[in-house]
């Protein structure tokens, strides 16, 4: 058995009782001793005295063996097993009190051993159990040995019971840990697939601002190297242009450091989160923006509070850069199956994109990727200057919250 099913095996049933059924074969060994000694008609001697101090310690050293022999170690177990049958059948001829020790021997046998083996020593021991009855000169052989049939098939019964339980409880617990390790495989790869989302995202928002206000401001500043011989108003255009992209370029700069801030902090649920960016967001853009939340809030996925805010986020660029917006209206709906994040502006509006989404713009196809890939979608509602509502919805149905 390999080491993960070992740390499996640990933790069934069976093995957490099995303490108590070595503590048990004490009690049953002492008490087969009393017996012997008060009732039966041992007397006291080497023998008497030898054989199950002998046998005591072989119940103690196979409770050792057991934590410490590997599977793959039958036949030491084996020949242990084989040691105390013959200590047991020395004693149960000795006196048949002794016979109380089956139910030791039982047990640990099946306990030690793998079926088939156990099915053959449970074989062997109504063997040596017949042997020593017979030495009391049982009257009815025929009796004894059916006796004998019964118990030992009773016990392999029993063995193949309990042997079937354990497989499946170790099966089972294999099964679990399985599922965990693909749920925390399945996470990376979602927190993996997110980052090179956002990655995508900043590379678009990088090229798309701060590398063309670079590119402007260099061409205006060769433009203006080239009329210093010339035309000195010209020279100060392009200066005056340049300084203005480089503006620009500094405040688009600083909305991506902004974007890559914590979005949750710890502990904080997210609509506290959201409304905190909102604020923040209408105190930078000098902007007039309200956030309200609808239903009743309550922890969601980690994947989709985790992207909410970026979905926030993105709005709020969308509406920086092209609404001219003098309102902004966020609302975030908590329903029974979904949870709907709302971004209406009072801006410029647009002709809204075909429904493929080619003619959207990077960040309006962004939030359309993010909704899709956690099963969501995407709505535009927009005319030319009649502001625009972007809402995306995204279903909690069959997901755990674990936010």
């Amino acid at each position: 058995m390999s080491k993960a099913n070992d740390s499996v095996e640990k933790i069934h049933a069976w093995s957490r009782l099995l303490p108590f059924w070595n503590g048990l074969g004490f009690v049953i060994i002492a008490i087969s001793i009393w017996l012997a000694f008060a009732r039966g008609r041992l007397e006291l001697s080497w023998t008497s005295v030898a054989l199950p101090a002998l046998f005591t310690i072989w119940h103690a050293g196979a409770w050792r063996l057991d934590q410490r022999a590997r599977d793959d170690q039958v036949a030491i177990r084996a020949a242990y097993i084989f040691i105390g049958l013959l200590i047991w059948t020395a004693l149960a001829r000795l006196d048949p009190q002794f016979m109380l020790l089956l139910a030791v021997l039982y047990p640990r046998i099946f306990s030690s051993l793998p079926i088939s083996w156990a099915a053959a020593a449970a074989l062997a021991l109504m063997g040596l159990w017949l042997y020593a009855i017979m030495g009391y000169g049982s009257r009815s052989p025929m009796t004894t040995i059916v006796i004998g049939g019964v118990m030992t098939a009773s016990a392999i019964g029993l063995g193949l019971f309990i042997h079937a339980i354990i497989k499946q409880s170790i099966e089972r617990h294999a099964l679990l840990e399985a599922l965990e390790k693909t749920r925390g495989e399945l996470a990376r790869s979602e927190r993996r697939a997110g980052v090179l989302d956002e990655r995508q995202r900043l590379a678009r928002e990088i090229h798309d601002t701060v590398a063309q206000s670079y590119t402007g401001i260099v061409t205006h500043l060769e433009a203006a190297e080239a009329a210093l011989d010339g035309d000195l108003s010209q020279a100060s255009l392009h200066l005056d242009q340049a300084r203005a992209m480089a503006r620009s370029g500094l405040d688009e700069t600083r909305q991506l450091v902004w974007a890559l801030r914590p979005d949750l902090a710890p502990g904080e649920p997210l609509e506290r989160a959201l409304g905190r960016m909102a604020a923040e967001w209408s105190r930078r853009q000098d902007t007039a923006t309200t956030f309200t939340v609808s239903g009743e809030p309550r922890p969601l996925p980690a994947e989709i509070a985790a992207a909410l805010p970026n979905m926030l986020r993105e709005a709020l660029n969308n509406v920086r850069k092209h609404a001219r917006a003098t309102q902004v209206d966020v609302t975030l709906s908590f329903f029974e199956n979904r949870v709907a994040l709302d971004v209406h502006d009072n801006g410029v509006g647009f002709a809204p994109p075909s429904a493929d989404g080619q003619s959207a713009g990077f960040g309006l196809r962004s939030l359309r990727d993010q909704a899709a890939r956690l099963g969501g979608e995407l709505a535009l509602e927009s005319e030319p200057g009649e502001g625009a509502t972007v809402a995306v919805g995204l279903p909690l149905a069959g997901t755990e919250a674990r936010s």
